[in-house]
């Protein structure tokens, strides 16, 4: 019974546990910083424990952090602003335990 109890829990967040689920939910957190989109990304990258995944298209940057079965469940996204800086974005499936001091130390 427990397992089709776990199963079913996958099932129903299936659409936050990858990456491009994570980037459609609603955004909890912003940071936003005068460094670049990548430096930016990269420090946060750097300071934030456990396994993370940094990865980037263009000016767009983002970080992964997977829970212990390796399923994503924050996404820190690193964007380049129009007017100089950067900015930073969490979507997360839990927000206790995604870096947001960490993040924003690096602002």
């Amino acid at each position: 019974m427990r397992k089709f109890a776990v199963l079913a829990a996958l099932l129903v967040t299936g659409c936050a546990t990858s990456s491009a689920g994570l980037e459609r939910m609603g955004v909890e957190f912003t940071v936003p910083s005068q460094k670049s989109a990548q430096a930016f990304a990269t420090c946060a990258a750097e300071v934030l424990q456990g396994s993370v995944e940094l990865r980037g298209a263009g000016n767009h940057y983002w970080i992964l952090r997977p829970n212990a079965l390796g399923v994503p469940i924050v996404r820190w996204d690193f964007k380049d602003q129009p007017t100089g800086g950067s900015i930073a974005e969490l979507r997360a499936t839990a927000i206790i335990g995604a870096g947001k001091d960490k993040v924003q130390g690096c602002a």
